[in-house]
């Protein structure tokens, strides 16, 4: 059987990134069949390659978001490296970096330079505030400072608790697929124009655009919405309840699942009770309804309540951890997970790219190992560079 060519199949990337939202946005490109370059030195590796715990002889952190990468050893401090990376340029179409905004110019690698050097490059460049001039262009930026500094923190958390920041790294992962689009939209421009640019992704920028409703609904208000943990700031009834043996999360976004949560947990009347009727009375008498749903889903199982909910289509889940979740239907109905063969022997489970493209099957061939440093430096030079 051939096989299937992906969307990204010939694209060259310079993967100039470490950490997690260049790495991320690099390896979803990998996983759309770019080339990617991954580009380190010896005294300028990925932090990521000593994350504890290690899987064997690698990093948990390194394997997740590096696999199907080539690595590639160059100084780019060092003259000879630094010209060798410039003629890989000229046969690069994306270069990729999450460094501070200015740090390529200091290195004497800035977007004019490689412009020259190849004028249909892509340049997506990461960093904390993007690369118009402003007093935070050169500021550092996490994930964690990036969801405080964005509002995230402050909707996150529950009412009676502190801020909160969401558990998975957000503030690298949104940015990702945010350059991930950039990147592919500028690659379709291209073929329009002939022409590279630049694409600027500032992590502030993309948080703040994944803010969405809560820009407007700031607005509507004239006030910073409050925290609100499970809950919705427009939604009533939702939220977690404590079933007799666990955490069940209950989303009746619209009046009809209203009224079908209504006749599941056997209180039909509720539907027509003024303090309930339509959404509006709901959220103002929220924590009323809140205390009532608690009294009613201590009275059943998880499993007995999913039942229920399910025969009268009601939006829940039983809140899940993540060893949970490896072991759902889902993933494996979904071939959600890819092996990757570790150095040393043995495999770990990897997630596939999420997007099936029209009827294509899913890729969950084994993932490539992710490379030790400078692994292939001779093998992508001698690809690349032979042209």
């Amino acid at each position: 059987m051939a096989e299937t060519v992906k969307p990204l199949t010939g694209i060259r990337v310079l993967d100039l990134t470490t950490a997690l939202s260049g790495p991320y946005a690099s390896q979803l490109m990998a996983d759309l069949g770019a080339d990617v370059a991954k580009v380190e030195s010896i005294t300028h590796s990925d932090n990521t390659r000593g994350v504890h715990p290690f899987i064997g002889e690698v990093s948990h952190y390194f394997v997740a978001i590096n696999h199907d990468k080539r690595s590639l050893q160059l100084d780019l401090k060092q003259g000879a490296d630094k010209k060798m990376l410039l003629r890989l340029v000229e046969k690069a179409d994306v270069i990729l970096s999450n460094l501070r905004a200015g740090a390529l110019d200091a290195l004497g690698l800035g977007c004019g330079v490689l412009a020259a050097r190849n004028p249909r490059l892509i340049q997506c460049l990461i960093s904390g505030f993007g690369q118009t001039e402003s007093a935070y262009r050169r500021k550092s930026a996490f994930d964690a400072t990036m969801q405080a500094m964005t509002g995230f923190m402050s909707v996150t958390s529950e009412p009676e608790g502190g801020p909160l920041r969401c558990g998975v790294s957000i503030g690298d992962i949104i940015p990702a697929v945010f350059a991930v689009q950039g990147i592919t939209t500028a690659l379709y421009n291209r073929e329009r124009t002939g022409k590279g640019e630049v694409v600027d992704v500032a992590m502030f920028d993309c948080l703040f655009s994944a803010l969405s409703y809560y820009i407007t609904l700031t607005q509507a208000t004239g006030a910073s919405p409050a925290p609100s943990g499970t809950t919705h700031a427009s939604v009533a009834p939702m939220g977690r309840f404590q079933a007799s043996d666990g955490w069940l999360m209950i989303a009746a976004f619209t009046e009809g699942f209203w009224r079908n949560l209504c006749r599941a947990i056997g209180r039909p009347h509720w539907a027509e009770d003024s303090r309930f009727i339509t959404m509006k009375e709901r959220l103002a008498n929220r924590d009323l309804l809140m205390d009532e749903l608690s009294v009613v889903f201590r009275t059943r199982t998880r499993t007995e309540w999913q039942a229920i909910l399910d025969e009268y289509d009601v939006p829940h889940s039983p809140v899940l951890n993540v060893l949970d979740v490896l072991h759902h239907p889902v993933v494996q109905e979904r071939n959600l997970l890819r092996p990757q063969a570790l150095p040393g022997g043995g495999t770990v489970q990897v997630s596939r790219q999420p997007v099936v493209y029209g009827a294509q099957v899913p890729d969950v061939q084994p993932a490539r190992p992710a490379p030790a440093l400078g692994q292939h430096s001779e093998e992508i030079i001698r690809e690349w560079l032979r042209e």
